[in-house]
């Protein structure tokens, strides 16, 4: 709901398919955590449009009681997130076209039930997430994107410790630093008269992956001696719509 068009409230609510409805689009899985009863969200933002400038300040989150691997017999655990977001572009002049955007997330956990069934270390526990994003296009066409991921939060050995090699943890924390550099060039989809700016939207892309830390440390993250550096990674997509 947009009230004056500046305030932007929106509210609502998840809750688990039921398990023959799971089944009949083959995603049940036994093992998986379920939703007990519904989980509630919100959103609350301001915005403002202004002289070729949008500019917009939001938070937003969700409640949910889950059930860990569907057993029952243990109570629920307790999952709180609360966050807040960021917007800022500059639209005014089409041949420089400014964003920023920004959100930071914090999850408070009630692992009382998987502590119970051996499934978390600690019962009272957090994970923080941070993602910014600064991106430049020029004429509609050429474009750089920049992105700064963070996630920290309590350790636990049980949730992160995963003794395999690549994607384990040895540590237990969820500790990942990461920088993302993008550059795109899309050369039809913009404001003029020919045929394939109306009809074809095509987007190339190549984009690069640096890990400062990568689950809970800088080397040998895993216990088999790899270091976080090792999962950079050179991303090449293309994507088109009609």
């Amino acid at each position: 709901m947009m009230l004056n068009n500046i305030l932007y409230v929106e509210a609502g609510g998840y809750t688990s398919l039921a398990k023959n409805a799971q089944k009949g689009i083959s995603v049940f899985d036994p093992e998986q955590s379920r939703l007990s009863g519904g989980a509630p969200y919100w959103r609350i933002a301001l915005q403002k449009d202004w002289s070729g400038h949008y500019g917009a300040i939001g938070t937003f989150g969700m409640h949910g009681d889950v059930s860990p691997q569907r057993i029952t017999t243990a109570g629920t655990d307790r999952y709180d997130d609360i966050g807040f977001d960021l917007t800022y572009q500059y639209l005014g002049n089409p041949v420089h076209i400014y964003e920023f955007t920004a959100t930071y997330l914090r999850e408070n956990r009630n692992m009382s039930a998987s502590s119970a069934l051996g499934l978390a270390d600690k019962i009272k526990s957090n994970l923080d997430t941070v993602r910014i994003r600064a991106g430049y296009t020029y004429q509609q066409t050429y474009g750089l994107n920049l992105f700064y991921n963070q996630t920290t939060g309590t350790a636990d050995t049980f949730i992160y410790g995963f003794g395999d090699p690549i994607s384990g943890n040895r540590t237990g924390s969820p500790l990942s630093q990461a920088f993302i550099a993008e550059a795109s060039f899309t050369p039809f989809g913009k404001s003029n008269n020919s045929v394939m700016s109306t009809f074809v939207n095509l987007r190339l892309a190549v984009q690069y992956v640096h890990n400062f830390k990568f689950n809970g440390s800088v080397h040998n993250y895993d216990g088999f001696g790899r270091n976080a550096v090792n999962n950079d990674a050179v991303y090449f997509n293309a994507w088109m719509a009609f």
